[in-house]
């Protein structure tokens, strides 16, 4: 460890501002993201090669704007971490320094046509306050045990982007950012000054709370089903985009792919796989479009909950 980070985490810890961990195993794991589902990223950043020197986890926004400051002030480098579900090696610490644990920050307030939540809070945790609510999230990561911070700062689109684009595309309305500049100050930000730090993985600023859209909810169906061809699959992939309204998600993967996936259906391997979140009253528009395409509805959940990694 530097001697930088060593007197940064001291004066942080005098602040009370964050718990600070140097044990090894919970810096080696929180150091990495599932970048390994990646050949090429296993390689190039294998868990243990890059580790923080020190695991910091505030409890309120006020102090992740105090652990900026302090970092900046001993010239520490921060690499700002949520769940650690990204799957493209955003939570490396490539200089040691500190790894940011945001995961305390799970505050949830839902509003009439929106929700606000600290930069922690998991989307399967807001989507099951919002659907008990009667709302639906605009859109999640297929990952749904993401935190919203981290899906908005590293992400641009999700399960729910067919109908509402991108994170960029009206998904988020305002957001406070603690900046490293020095200050120890937030900001909040709305419109067009969204834009810098919105899938801008923590550069320009830690997102520490974030209001996103929500629409009234529906009931949902999963749909999985099986193609000989890739050729039949395109084309039932193809035919989901003219279901009314639009489903929530449709994956369509190759037999190299089908092992995987998670979920609660077992797919056949040697098959060509389409899986469809849809709207529950377009159902047999799902199955006749399949039928269309020569494939075969292997199941239909409905009541859908997502499985999530």
């Amino acid at each position: 460890m530097s001697t930088a980070t060593e007197k940064a985490c001291a004066e942080i810890t005098r602040l009370g501002a964050a718990t600070v961990t140097f044990d090894e195993a919970q810096r080696t794991k929180a150091s990495s993201d599932w970048s390994r589902m990646s050949p090429i990223l296993a390689e190039k950043v294998p868990a243990g090669r890059y580790v923080a020197d020190a695991v910091v986890r505030p409890a309120t926004d006020r102090d992740v704007a105090t652990v900026l400051r302090v970092a900046y002030e001993h010239d520490v480098a921060v690499t700002p971490r949520g769940a650690g579900t990204g799957n493209y090696g955003q939570a490396t610490p490539f200089e040691g320094g500190i790894l940011l644990d945001l995961r305390a920050l799970t505050d949830v307030r839902i509003g009439d046509d929106t929700v606000t939540a600290g930069a922690g809070a998991r989307l399967s945790a807001i989507d099951k306050d919002l659907r008990a609510a009667g709302r639906d999230i605009w859109m999640y990561p297929s990952t749904k045990t993401s935190t919203i911070g981290g899906f908005v700062g590293g992400g641009s689109a999700g399960t729910g982007s067919i109908e509402h684009l991108t994170t960029s595309d009206g998904y988020v309305v305002s957001a406070t950012v603690a900046p490293m500049d020095g200050s120890g100050e937030l900001f909040t930000v709305t419109g067009d000054d969204l834009v810098p730090f919105i899938h801008a993985y923590g550069v320009t600023g830690v997102l520490v709370e974030v209001e996103v859209r929500t629409d009234p909810a529906r009931d949902w169906t999963a749909v999985y089903a099986a193609f000989d061809s890739y050729a039949g699959l395109a084309a039932g992939l193809r035919a989901m985009g003219a279901l009314d309204p639009l489903p929530r998600l449709v994956s369509g993967d190759e037999p190299a792919l089908v092992p995987t996936l998670p979920g609660s259906v077992a797919l056949d391997p040697r098959s060509y796989s389409l899986r469809v979140i849809a709207v529950s009253s377009t159902l047999d528009q799902v199955r006749g479009a399949v039928a269309a395409a020569g494939g075969a509805v292997v199941a239909a959940l409905d009541d859908y909950v997502e499985t999530d990694r």
